[in-house]
């Protein structure tokens, strides 16, 4: 498996590197099961941009549930992310349900279904950065954990989403797609069409605003119960820290997209990291 394992831990490092940093605290034992969960992530979530129409989309994300298949099977497809999933994550007692779910969170991807309201956006965020978040708290303790450990977690990864979405805005909209709240956007008086042409205002500062007060929401929640979790579980929730230095970032920016600095700071975000790491705080 050093071939799949490398595969993996490769495809981490050079396109979701924050999370790749968050792996380097985890147990030696569990460092391979995690890159498997979060190349696994890697490959869904680029499955939008390799496709032409949502139909494609939606027969590679069959072909990925397929392949889970295969991994929990014991027999899996000739595929090193597949193979990994099937010689660390399945074995760890992941339950599969937690994959199948960031599979389900795609295809709102791959068919660019736009959130109708906030509640639809965080059911989406808990979907997939949730559920993914939950899986590497699986594989961080090697057991199941508690309901209340559990929901901290996923809201950590609601909110590293939500982050990620206002990150995106710009990204997005050039590709024709919105992922902010259609209600809010509405209230805005802004109009999809006028992001598609990089028409970014004054307006959309109102809707970042909301879906950043989400995010710190689902923090704040979390941070108690945090605190209080074993050593082994935090390299599963070390994205807290690094989502609340981009919402800093964010609010610093007066919520304004365009003036935010959010790839400034790289050493500030490494001593977040390391705190978090070594105090259970952030």
């Amino acid at each position: 498996m050093l071939k799949a394992d490398a595969h993996c831990a490769d495809l981490v490092r050079d396109q979701d590197h924050d999370r790749y940093l968050t792996v380097l605290y985890a147990s030696e034992s569990a460092r391979a099961a995690l890159f498997a969960l979060y190349a696994f992530n890697v490959e869904l979530a680029r499955v939008r941009e390799q496709v032409s129409q949502p139909m494609l989309g939606d027969i590679r994300l069959t072909w990925w549930r397929e392949g889970l298949d295969t991994a929990y099977s014991g027999v899996p497809r000739p595929h090193p992310v597949l193979e990994a999933i099937g010689a660390h994550v399945a074995k760890a007692g992941v339950p599969r349900e937690l994959l199948e779910q960031c599979i389900e969170a795609r295809l709102t991807d791959v068919y660019g279904e736009q959130p109708s309201s906030l509640t639809e956006l965080r059911a989406y965020a808990d979907l997939s950065g949730g559920a993914l978040t939950e899986a590497a708290l699986w594989v961080c303790l090697g057991h199941a954990p508690d309901a209340l450990l559990t929901q901290a977690v996923r809201c950590v990864g609601q909110a590293w989403t939500l982050v990620g979405i206002l990150r995106a805005i710009g990204f997005h909209a050039a590709m024709q797609r919105v992922m902010l709240p259609a209600d809010e956007l509405v209230k805005a008086g802004i109009a999809p069409e006028s992001l598609y042409q990089g028409d970014m205002g004054d307006e959309i500062i109102d809707v970042v605003r909301i879906v950043h007060r989400a995010a710190m929401q689902a923090l704040d929640g979390a941070r108690p119960v945090l605190r209080r979790s074993p050593a082994r579980a935090r390299p599963a929730w070390l994205l807290a820290p690094l989502a609340q230095d981009y919402l800093n970032r964010i609010r610093a920016a007066g919520f304004d997209m365009r003036a935010a600095r959010l790839e400034q700071g790289v050493l500030a975000r490494q001593t977040r990291l390391f705190w978090a790491a070594s105090t259970g705080r952030f």
